[in-house]
C-alpha cells in the first residue's frame, strides 16, 4: 500500500515512484520498537499508515483489505467519511480487523 499523495484519486504508479520502499530520501527512516527499545531503522512503506504516514503500531484492515493505523482510520471515520481514503471508493462496512502478523513484524 502506497501513501496518499494529495487526493484520493492519485495514481498508484506516481505514488510508487515518489516513495521507494527502503530509501532514507523517501522518508524510509522510521522508529522501530524492538524489545522496548526505540531505534531508527530503514522502514518499508508497507509498515506505514497511508493516512498518518507513521509506522503502524496498531494496524487494522478495512473491509476491502487496505491496512491503516487504528487511530488514523478511526479519526477518518469519525469525520463522517465512509470511503476508502486511498481509493475514494465507498465502503460497505466500517468494521476493522486487527492485522496481528503485521503488528508482530
Amino acid at each position: 500500500m502506497e501513501p496518499i499523495t494529495g487526493s484520493a484519486s492519485a495514481s498508484s504508479s506516481s505514488s510508487r515512484s515518489a516513495h521507494p520502499p527502503f530509501t532514507a530520501a523517501a522518508g524510509g527512516i522510521g522508529t522501530c520498537r524492538t524489545m522496548g527499545v526505540a531505534s531508527n531503522v530503514l522502514m518499508p512503506w508497507s509498515f506505514r499508515c497511508a493516512l498518518s504516514r507513521s509506522v503502524m503500531l496498531n494496524p487494522v484492515a478495512i473491509r476491502d483489505g487496505f491496512v491503516f493505523e487504528r487511530a488514523a482510520i478511526a479519526a477518518w471515520f469519525s469525520k463522517g467519511n465512509r470511503t476508502n481514503p486511498v481509493t475514494g471508493k465507498p465502503l460497505e462496512s466500517l468494521d476493522l480487523r486487527p492485522e496481528i502478523p503485521l503488528r508482530k513484524a
